[in-house]
């Protein structure tokens, strides 16, 4: 990626040639030529565009282009615009959350529990059982940089009984 640092313009060719300068630092932004970043950038801005190295420089899914977005600098997170997609957390598994209040995963030909982020957007999938079923009774907790910054609920069917459902109620607290 070129690029551009203003130089010193003292007649109509500097201001011609600064111009082509200016040209060719865009072209270079346009064609997707982003230099690596291995360090978190000081200040980001709203809006600022970062292709991360994803190992000294990991915003969160590897490594990738990330925009600096949110509804104000303070609320703003680092999310993945492209590169390749965060593998499935699997719910028990070493180094993952852990199943909480004797769920368990469904087994045999179903889905196993696991969760991931694509673009600042979190999926979850699979089929549990056994647990507690009590209001407020929690499956398992997903990592902080996982739940959103305000309450959001969800209402989901269960299969098996009549007019089931149950609802998945993230907190930020």
């Amino acid at each position: 990626m070129s690029r551009y640092t203003p130089e010193q313009v003292t007649s109509i060719e500097d201001i011609y040639r600064e111009l082509l300068r200016i040209q060719i630092a865009m072209d270079s932004i346009v064609n997707g030529e982003f230099e690596i970043t291995f360090t978190e950038p000081s200040k980001p801005k709203l809006g600022m565009v970062k292709q991360a190295d994803g190992t000294s420089w990991d915003p969160g899914s590897g490594a990738g282009l990330y925009s600096y977005e949110g509804s104000s600098t303070a609320s703003a997170s680092w999310s993945k615009l492209f590169g390749n997609p965060e593998a499935w957390h699997e719910i028990g598994a070493a180094g993952e959350p852990a199943f909480q209040n004797s769920w368990l995963n469904l087994g045999g030909p179903n889905e196993t529990a696991a969760f991931r982020k694509i673009n600042n957007r979190v999926y979850i999938k699979g089929r549990v059982s056994g647990g507690t079923t009590t209001d407020g009774t929690s499956i398992f907790t997903l990592p902080t940089n996982y739940i959103p910054s305000k309450n959001t609920a969800f209402e989901c069917p269960t299969r098996g009984v009549s007019g089931g459902s149950f609802q998945l109620f993230f907190s930020p607290t």
